[in-house]
């Protein structure tokens, strides 16, 4: 099922395996991580999105990556010119924008910080909402320590 055309039963099945007691196999973890790339259809950002909110804290920093990035994407979901989706579009970015809120605050990221602050000026009120809320609990977190 996780290779099913239907974005639908590719979510039900990585919910199921993620629900396993004691996680999901080692060798299922690869197509259940792609699964946050899975663009084969824009109306499944919504559920990339939830995926995404629960790989963004993983122990596994290349999947805490990936799924920051495929947030940050979000976050950005239907702002250029050509993009008519008023409700969906900032329905994505609003659910972008609380998603980095779980994210475990280890120190103060500045592109997530600048991007939210982007968001601010959104057209939508609840993505500007979801962005001042998501920015104040990025705002306490420490700073990255310089190398």
């Amino acid at each position: 099922m996780l290779h099913s055309p239907a974005w639908p039963a590719r979510k039900g099945a990585a919910w199921a395996i993620l629900a396993m007691p004691g996680g999901a196999p080692p060798e299922l973890l690869p197509v259940l991580r792609g699964l946050l790339e899975d663009a084969r259809g824009e109306e499944n950002w919504p559920d990339r999105l939830e995926a995404a909110a629960l790989l963004i804290n993983d122990r596994d920093a290349s999947v805490s990556r990936q799924a920051i990035a495929v947030t940050l994407e979000g976050l950005e979901y239907a702002t250029l010119p050509w993009y008519d989706l008023p409700r969906s579009g900032s329905e994505v970015r609003a659910q972008a924008a609380l998603v980095l809120g779980t994210l475990e605050p280890d120190y103060r990221n500045d592109d997530i910080f600048a991007r939210l602050t982007r968001r601010l000026r959104d057209d939508n009120e609840d993505v500007r909402d979801a962005a001042y809320t998501t920015l104040l609990l990025h705002a306490v977190s420490p700073e990255a320590e310089s190398s």
